[in-house]
Order: structure tokens, then sequence, then C-alpha cells
């Protein structure tokens, strides 16, 4: 088994007492499901962030979205991880909000290329995405992710020869 280090962010700590409870209840039923796999419960984050660039520079604020905490969690492999990750309280919103707004960036990219069916192309390269990131995980290779960049360009070179109305 390896170690998988669980980046959080957004979330909240409940606005109220009660609030509070219930998702530090359903946090222990979490790790309680995962038992010895916990190798560290990790902590939340302050919002103060420092960013470094490759080149030394240091400054102010994350890059990207901030990270709200961690943890850490034993598992056979990242897809086991994310698996047990997935029971987590609230990654399952998390997650599929994550994946329409993902879905909706290829469709504008597909209709800024002035693909006439960008719905049906958005989601095509979604599930190729997905899959090939899933099989690369599986296999510990990144050959499929090789793969489904071909398959990619395939389907976004015929989308844009194809006939428009």
């Amino acid at each position: 088994m390896a170690n998988f280090l669980l980046l959080y962010s957004g979330g909240s700590m409940g606005a109220n007492e009660a609030e509070r409870a219930e998702l530090m209840q359903a946090w222990g039923a979490w790790f309680g499901k995962l038992g010895n796999n916990v190798v560290d419960g990790g902590n939340p984050f302050t919002p103060a962030a420092k960013s470094i660039t490759s080149d030394g520079d240091v400054k102010d604020g994350p890059i990207g979205t901030p990270a709200s905490g961690y943890s850490v969690i034993k598992a056979d492999s990242l897809d086991a991880a994310v698996e047990a990750a997935s029971a987590l309280p609230e990654v399952h919103d998390i997650v599929h909000e994550h994946k329409l707004a993902f879905i909706a960036d290829l469709i504008g990219v597909c209709a800024e290329l002035g693909v006439q069916d960008s719905h049906k192309l958005g989601h095509q390269l979604a599930v190729v995405f997905e899959g090939g990131l899933s099989l690369a995980t599986t296999l510990n290779d990144t050959a499929p992710m090789v793969y489904a960049r071909s398959a990619a360009d395939d389907l976004i070179s015929a989308a844009l020869r194809a006939p428009r109305d």
C-alpha cells in the first residue's frame, strides 16, 4: 500500500455549533470507516499563503484555488484512494460540480472553435479524458493519456471538418 495526500479546498466549519458538531461527526464516521488506513488525519490550513515560482520569486497568495486542509491515507492505488475519498463528507457534491464545470469548459472551447455540435464534442472529450486518466492511474503508466490525446485530436479534427449549416 502507498500513502496518498488528500488536499481539500472549500468546505466550511459550519455556521453554528450544531452544524460544526454534525460535520465533526461525519468526519469521525469517515475516519472510522478508513480505520488503520488513516496515516495522518490532517489539519485545516490558514487562509494565508505564499507562492514560490520556479525561478524563486515569492508572491503573496496561493496559485489557483487555495487548499483548505489535508489528510494522508493508505490505499492500494490512486483509484482506491479516490474511491475512499469519495465517501468523505461534502466530497461527492464538490466532485460533481467540478466535473460539470470541466464539461462546460470543454463545450465552451468547442463553441469558440466553431464546432457545430459543441455540446456533443465537449461531452465526448470529457469521456476520453476521464477514461485516459483512469486507465493511466490504474496502470501507473502515462501511455493511456497519450492515446487519449490522440483520440481527442481525431474527434476535434473530424468535428472541424464536418459540414456547417
